[in-house]
C-alpha cells in the first residue's frame, strides 16, 4: 500500500488499532457480512492512526437495525480429488450474519460468524502429502445503543482463532519437517460517538 509492504502499514477497526505491534502486520480477521466499510487512507498525518509508512485501511463495522435480518453464505463445500480420487473436503467457508432490535429505535445487534477450512496443493509433491492446511473460525458481536438524540454508543467483541498445517510445505520440506502453527485472539472495542460521527 502506497509502495510499501503490508507490515509497514496500519489497519483500524472502528477507529481501533488493531495491527499486531510484534510483526506490524493485521492481527484481527472479521467476517465480510460484518464489514459496512473499508477506506484506504494513503496519507493520514493523524497521530491518532499510530506508527506506519505506507497507508491506513480504516474498516467500519455494520450495525444492526429496526428490522431482524439473517444471511446465511458458500454453505456447500468444495470436494478435494487427489491421485485420480474423492478424498474428503478440499474447503468450506460458510458465513452466518444476524441482526435485528433488542429495542426498536433504541438498540441494536449484529453477530456474524465465519468458519474457514481450507487445503491448498503443492503440485511438487505425493498426491496424499501434498495439502498444507488453514482453519479458522471468525466470530464479531457488535451492539448499538442510541443513548439519547445526541450521543451514540457502539459495542464490538471479535474472536477469531486460528490453525495452520504443515506451514512451509514445498518440494525441498515435505510433511514430516514442516511445523504446525495454532494462535487465539480477541477484540473488544468501545465507542463513543456524537451522531453525525457515525
Amino acid at each position: 500500500m502506497n509502495g510499501a509492504r503490508a507490515s509497514q502499514s496500519a489497519m483500524t477497526v472502528n477507529s481501533a488499532n488493531v495491527t499486531d505491534p510484534v510483526t506490524g502486520d493485521f492481527a484481527i480477521n472479521l467476517p465480510l457480512e460484518a464489514i459496512k466499510s473499508a477506506q484506504v487512507l494513503t496519507n493520514p498525518y493523524a497521530p491518532e492512526y499510530g506508527k506506519f509508512t505506507g497507508g491506513v485501511t480504516a474498516v467500519e463495522t455494520r450495525s444492526g437495525a429496526d428490522k431482524f435480518k439473517v444471511d446465511l453464505q458458500s454453505f456447500f463445500p468444495r470436494f478435494r480429488r487427489r491421485g485420480g480420487k474423492w478424498t474428503g473436503v478440499e474447503a468450506f467457508t460458510p458465513r452466518l450474519t444476524a441482526s435485528g432490535p433488542i429495542k426498536k429505535n433504541k438498540l441494536w445487534f449484529m453477530q456474524s460468524f465465519e468458519y474457514r477450512f481450507v487445503r491448498t496443493p503443492v503440485y511438487s509433491l505425493p498426491p496424499d502429502k501434498r495439502d498444507t492446511g488453514l482453519e479458522s473460525f471468525d466470530s464479531v458481536t457488535q451492539i448499538d445503543w442510541d443513548i439519547n438524540p445526541s450521543n451514540h454508543l457502539t459495542s464490538t467483541f471479535s474472536l477469531f482463532p486460528e490453525k495452520l498445517r504443515y506451514v512451509g510445505l514445498n518440494t525441498f520440506n515435505p510433511e514430516e519437517v514442516t511445523p504446525n502453527y495454532k494462535q487465539r485472539g480477541f477484540f473488544w472495542a468501545v465507542n463513543e460517538a456524537p451522531h453525525d460521527e457515525q
